[in-house]
Parts: structure tokens; sequence; C-alpha cells
């Protein structure tokens, strides 16, 4: 009986501690659990961290960069509101129209640069508004010192992250360079380079475009053909600069006395000719009369003399028979040549 007693004690503490160990694994495996979470949970929050000053670093230099490219853009551009008062604006934009940033504070755009298109419905910034498409086109702006430049000027929504909209932005392309280059080559194509009235070849295009209007409207049309006497023997004896000062005086005085409306040119060396709408026969030949009275009247003032002048015109007048550009000139010329041959210094009709 003593021995049963013995081991049934002894079969029972194996028991107890075969339960601890038990419990001891039990704990150490939540104990090792708790340990892997805590680590996973530290990773992913110095991931998260790590992230987010990614984040704040990108977005910090992206500001930067897109600051950078704002102010060092060679166009000049104006961040504006909805309700047109100006934001921003770029050092070109500041150069451009000679506005300094502080003076643009407050402002409204139509304040700080106004042009024809404010306060219109052609106004790009009401057009973006109003959900249209504003494409760039070409205007003149002054800036602060009163000059005027020409400008292309575009402008674009400008949108929060939401998509919200918030404003526009203004771009301005300065092309006053370009335009007083074109306008250069204009004049170059289409002026005399001594007179600076209209070369030939644009005084036969003009002409011509007159010429149209007539046989459309059947409104008076009258040429007239002037060439200056004895041009030969002035070059000659003055020399060809003073012969060239004596055409340059003649096309003064021709564009004092004709109209803005009549075209008038220099077709050869000595030789002009002028095509007056809606004038007649008789109206042209008082124009004539004018235009060789005062050439008669003036005179040069030379280390040689004072030089006198004359003119002889030939005058004619588009009918039926006379009835293209061509016949005209023709004409014209006829009658010219029958001043020269009549005595100079005159004015002879066909």
């Amino acid at each position: 009986m003593a021995q049963k007693s013995t081991c049934e004690q002894l079969e029972k503490r194996i028991k107890e501690l075969e339960a601890k160990v038990r419990e001891r694994q039990k704990y150490g495996k939540e104990l090792k659990v708790s340990n892997d979470e805590l680590l996973s949970t530290n990773q992913q929050l110095e991931a998260a961290i790590e992230r987010a000053n990614r984040m704040t670093f990108n977005a910090e230099t992206t500001y930067i960069e897109l600051n950078q490219i704002f102010n060092t853009a060679a166009d000049g551009m104006c961040v504006i509101d909805r309700e047109f008062h100006v934001l921003k604006i770029n050092e070109t934009f500041s150069k451009l129209f000679g506005i300094k940033k502080k003076q643009a504070e407050n402002k409204k755009c139509f304040e700080l640069i106004p042009g024809i298109e404010c306060h219109t419905p052609g106004c790009p910034l009401t057009k973006i508004i109003n959900g249209e498409s504003s494409p760039g086109y070409d205007v003149e702006k002054k800036t602060a010192d009163g000059s005027i430049i020409s400008c292309i000027m575009s402008a674009s929504a400008f949108r929060d992250p939401s998509g919200e909209f918030y404003g526009m932005v203004l771009n301005f392309k300065d092309i006053t360079y370009r335009k007083q280059m074109e306008e250069k080559l204009r004049e170059l194509a289409t002026t005399d380079g001594l007179t600076k009235i209209y070369n030939r070849r644009h005084f036969l295009e003009l002409s011509g475009q007159e010429f149209d209007r007539f046989k459309r409207y059947g409104a008076a049309l009258s040429m007239l053909m002037v060439d200056v006497d004895n041009f030969k023997s002035v070059n000659d004896t003055f020399g060809h600069d003073i012969g060239d000062e004596a055409l340059i005086v003649l096309a003064e005085i021709g564009k004092n006395i004709l109209r803005k409306v009549d075209v008038f040119g220099r077709i050869g060396g000595e030789e002009f000719a002028a095509l007056l709408p809606e004038t007649d026969l008789n109206g042209a030949v008082s124009v004539a009369e004018r235009l060789r009275q005062a050439i008669e009247a003036s005179c040069l003032q030379t280390d040689k003399g004072t030089i006198h002048f004359s003119i002889s015109i030939g005058a004619a007048q588009a009918t039926e028979r006379l009835n293209t550009m061509g016949d005209l000139l023709k004409a014209t010329d006829k009658a010219l040549y029958r001043a020269k041959e009549n005595g100079r210094n005159r004015v002879e009709i066909l």
C-alpha cells in the first residue's frame, strides 16, 4: 500500500511539472508573437515616416523647381484669380511691363495692363470663366513708361489639387521686335527706297485693286503720269545727289497735294504716277495743275546755285474704251508724251 501511494504521488508531481512546462511554452509563444507584431508595427511606422519625409521633400523640391521655372521663363507670366485680382507675376513680366511685384499687389489685371480686349466678350479670362477656350492672339499693351509693346497673349485655367477652378495664368510673349522687322520688310517690299512712296510693283498692285472696284461699281477713276523735265541735264550739271534731292522734293509735294485714298508711286527713274479714285478727268486735271505749279514754285539750294525745275503731266480717265489697267497706263503715257512735245511744264489729257 505504501509503495502504491508513493507511485501515485510521483505521477501527480510529474503531471504538475508537465502542466507548468506547457504553460511556460504557451507564454513564450505569446511573448514571441507580441514581439513580432511590435517589430512589424515599428517597421511600418518607420516606413510611413520615411514616405512622408520623402513626399515633403519632393513637394518642397517641386515647389522650388516650379518657382524657378516661373521666374526664369522667357515669357511674362501673371497668375490671376477668378475675380481678376493679380496674385503673382514673374520676373519677365516685371521687366516686360516695367512693373515691380509690389506694384502688382491688390491690383486687377485690367488696371495693371489695360487693353482694348478688357471688359469685352473677347477678354480671354472671361472666356475661360465661361468655360470657353482662349487661343493666343496678338495684342498691344502699354508699359509703365507709356510705350506700346506687341505681345501674343494666351490664357489657361489654373486649378487646385482637387481640380477646383481657382484662377488663370496669363502668358505674354513679346513680339515687338518681330513686328518691327515685319514692318521693315513690308516697307522694303512696297516702297521706293529713295522717295519713300510706293514702288512700281506695289503701285501697280494697288492700282489693279482700285481698277477692279471701278469696274464693279462704276465710280470715276483717273490717272496722272508725271515726269521731271530735262532731268538728265540736272544730273549732268549738278550731280546725281542733287537729282535725287529733286525727286525727293517732288515726292513730298505730291504726298501733300494728293489724298490718302490716292495711290502714288515712283514707276521709273524720274517718272511718277498717281491713281485718283472717284475722280473724273476734270478733277484729275485740277490736281495735276496744282502739282505742276507747286513744283514750279519750289527750288533747291546747292553749292552750285539755286535749282528750279518743272514737270510734265499726262492725265486720262478710265472709260468703256479704256477698260483695263494696261489701257489706262498707255493712255496717260501718251498724254505725258504729248505734254513733252508741246513744250513741257504743262498738263495734257487723252
